[in-house]
């Protein structure tokens, strides 16, 4: 119960992560940190495109982190060619220069 209650307070941020895997090793290659509103970044993950049938072996990921203080879980994740990533990465450049925009006026 305790610890229920401390998560509650912890505070949350979201990302997506661009992966690249070779046979069992995979790397980060690419971060985009969202914030902390869940819906804006789900909602812009949820746009993406690119696989939601992902194979371990699929050298080409973006993943979907929910993070805390205390840890990271990935919430979803999609199998991506290289010529999508390149059009996530513009959409949710775009997408995060929009939202930083509005927050200044």
């Amino acid at each position: 119960m305790i610890v229920t209650n401390c998560l509650q307070f912890m505070s949350k941020r979201y990302a997506i992560q661009v992966m690249m895997r070779c046979e069992q090793d995979a790397e980060c290659i690419a971060k985009f940190n969202l914030g902390g509103n869940k819906t804006f970044a789900y909602d812009l993950f949820l746009r993406l495109s690119g696989n939601p049938s992902v194979n371990e072996k699929d050298p080409l990921q973006m993943e979907f982190i929910e993070m805390s203080d205390e840890f990271s879980l990935i919430v979803d994740i999609i199998s991506c060619t290289l010529a999508e990533i390149g059009e996530n990465s513009k959409l949710i450049t775009r997408e995060l220069f929009k939202s930083k925009l509005l927050l200044t006026d």
